[in-house]
């Protein structure tokens, strides 16, 4: 089979791929398994060796990040009932001194979405930037053109978040050190980004919408207090309490990646760092912490569960909520990341496993662009078709994995560029973007103008900075 044909192939099964999702409305889950089954047979597989190879693609995947998305998501549950979030975005807010303050919940939004998945940390924030938004006179416009770069940041660049690290595993890259350069490279990102675009996104008054107008957040601003959602308005957890499960897991795991190359593997400091710093037992432990969050406020917290979860009756015990109720909540909220995660590894292993994948890749290769604008491009170009950041850093690893010796790429770099192009363009066939949308009063064109736009401009500055990091020798 030749390159070309090989491109006509995933191209035709992109849009088949859309057009079940975006027309007929199908699951993704389910639309991602139809599409991969004939693009394997027709890419030369046996109908038998078709199932084998998905089969292998999807339990692979899950098995290497499955149980971290499942801590994952018990954290999330965990911050989101404590109340974690708002003293989170308030320590945010006290360090800006009530100047910029679209900056407090865009730099909580960065945070949470380390541990956090991103559906989640936009609906944590939307009532705190419209509350801000509110006292202050500040469009929604631009609370949402940084919460939402802030937050799809770290999503794409930053382990534990199901898509990057899906591909630094089967890129063989340094969790640890995709981490650290991710939240580096990030963070410079962010603030180039909101430096050239801050006067620009305020300029159309946007209202939060009604619901939240009517359920301020307990934000402290210079000489006042407002009240609070979910019932929440005393007794929160201490700032440092709140960020301690968020920061624990990610410091244990990037310690112990500069531990691996630098201690002796037999000595008890190696064997001990790197047991602790393993992405599950890591995970683990912040989920622990987490859960120390409960001690002091035991009736509020069963008030908010018993809020979320009706089946909880009114004498429940804490225990109750802890390992029932939030484990629980935690699991239905995991499903369909591990799926879409799982079959999107299928989906790449497929591609990955076609001859022509290294034939299109020498072709690639050949064409004389920079090295690290193409796993950038590829990416972007199937974030652009396939709406789904995750969906995109798979298949773009697909492509892109062959390439490295030819292209002279480390796994760090290659990562890293594959997640800054998996960022943008968000657009309408991103489910993101009409969960974003919507919790922030945006119209289409709205969110076309301050979610798409701003997203391909991010991309761009992105991928820059993660060229100046590598050209220096820093992602070696």
């Amino acid at each position: 089979m030749s390159p070309v044909t090989f491109l006509l192939i995933l191209t035709a099964s992109v849009v088949i791929l859309m057009f079940l999702i975006l027309k007929i409305k199908m699951n993704p889950v389910l639309s991602i398994l139809l599409v991969t089954i004939p693009m394997a047979i027709v890419l030369g597989n046996s109908p038998t060796d078709a199932i084998t190879v998905i089969n292998n693609g999807f339990g692979a995947t899950l098995s290497s990040i499955g149980i971290v998305i499942i801590l994952g998501s018990i954290i999330a549950v965990i911050v989101q009932d404590t109340g974690a979030a708002i003293p989170i975005a308030n320590f945010f807010v006290k360090i800006v001194r009530g100047k910029n303050v679209e900056l407090g919940p865009s730099m909580a939004a960065f945070i949470l979405s380390i541990s956090v998945f991103g559906d989640i940390t936009t609906l944590l924030m939307a009532p705190i930037a419209s509350t801000l938004a509110e006292k202050n006179k500040i469009s929604m416009a631009k609370m949402a053109v940084f919460i939402c770069a802030a937050l799809n940041i770290t999503h794409v660049l930053v382990p534990p978040t199901p898509g990057i690290l899906a591909i630094s595993i089967e890129m063989g890259a340094e969790v640890g050190k995709v981490i650290l350069f991710g939240t580096v490279i990030g963070l410079i990102g962010f603030f180039i980004f909101y430096f050239l675009l801050r006067d620009w996104a305020g300029k159309e008054m946007i209202e939060p919408i009604d619901e939240y107008k009517e359920k301020p957040v307990l934000i402290e601003m210079p000489g006042e207090m407002a009240t609070t959602i979910d019932g929440w308005n005393e007794n929160l957890p201490s700032t440092f309490h709140s960020f301690l499960p968020l920061f624990l897991p990610a410091i244990l795991i990037t310690v112990a990646s500069f531990i691996k190359v630098s201690f002796d593997p037999s000595s008890v400091a190696y064997m001990i760092t790197t047991f602790l710093g393993d992405r599950v037992i890591a995970l683990l432990i912040g989920v622990a912490v987490s859960m120390t969050l409960v001690i002091g406020r035991t009736e509020k917290i069963k008030k908010v569960a018993r809020q979320h979860d009706p089946k909880l009756s009114k004498d429940c015990s804490l225990f109750e909520c802890i390992f029932e109720s939030w484990v629980q909540r935690a699991l239905h909220m995991a499903v369909i990341p591990l799926l879409v995660t799982g079959m999107g590894g299928a989906f790449g292993k497929v591609l990955a496993a076609a001859p022509a994948a290294k034939e299109l890749a020498s072709v690639i290769a050949g064409i004389g662009m920079p090295s690290l604008v193409i796993p950038w491009l590829i990416s972007m170009l199937m974030m652009t078709c396939l709406g789904s950041m995750t969906m995109a850093q798979m298949t773009a690893t697909a492509l892109v994995l062959p390439l490295l010796p030819t292209l002279g790429l480390s796994p760090l770099a290659a990562v890293l560029a594959i997640g800054a192009g998996a960022i943008g363009p968000n657009h309408v066939n991103n489910s993101g973007f009409w969960v974003f949308s919507g919790f922030y009063n945006l119209n289409p064109k709205q969110a076309l103008k301050y979610l798409t736009f701003p997203s391909i401009i991010i991309s761009i500055i992105l991928f820059i900075l993660v060229y100046a990091f590598n050209a220096i020798g820093l992602l070696g």
